[in-house]
């Protein structure tokens, strides 16, 4: 029995530890419509593969997010596997205009996908896309740091 018990503790454990500490990505300031946003850079596959999963919402306040910058545009499908949290996500162009929003439920192995080649993708709390009266067509001005980085 203890066997058992053990094989599974470490089955879960494993699942949720991060390969990539959160610590470890760089982090950026944004503001949208006149709020402030701390948000972490997915900047290379696996930092994009692993994003926001097994971060609790301690972790991922209503003020605190991740952009994925990739270096072209391309279409971008996420899903939620391992991820603790509701989000939305916002699928931005190299404009800085979105072309999709989804709200995304936690742990889901549904697939977004972005409608149009993309060069970035936000993910923010679920609720705050709302809260910000954000909608498809909108620019996001991205600071310089983050354009560097495209």
């Amino acid at each position: 029995m203890k066997k058992i018990v053990l094989f599974f503790s470490l089955v879960f454990l494993s699942a949720n530890e991060r390969e990539i500490p959160i610590e470890n990505f760089y982090k950026t300031e944004l503001k949208i419509k006149g709020r402030s946003f701390t948000l972490w850079l997915a900047l290379n596959p696996k930092q994009q593969r692993e994003g926001l999963s097994s971060l609790d919402i301690n972790q991922v306040t209503k003020d605190k997010g991740m952009l994925f910058i990739y270096p072209f545009n391309e279409i971008q499908t996420f899903w939620m596997k391992e991820t603790l949290i509701n989000l939305d996500i916002a699928f931005i162009d190299e404009e800085g205009i979105i072309s999709d929003i989804y709200k995304m439920k936690n742990s889901s192995m549904k697939c977004f996908s972005s409608t149009k080649p993309i060069r970035y993708v936000l993910e923010l709390r679920e609720g705050v896309f709302q809260e910000l009266n954000l909608t498809v067509g909108e620019r996001i001005d991205f600071p310089l740091i983050i354009k560097e980085f495209s």
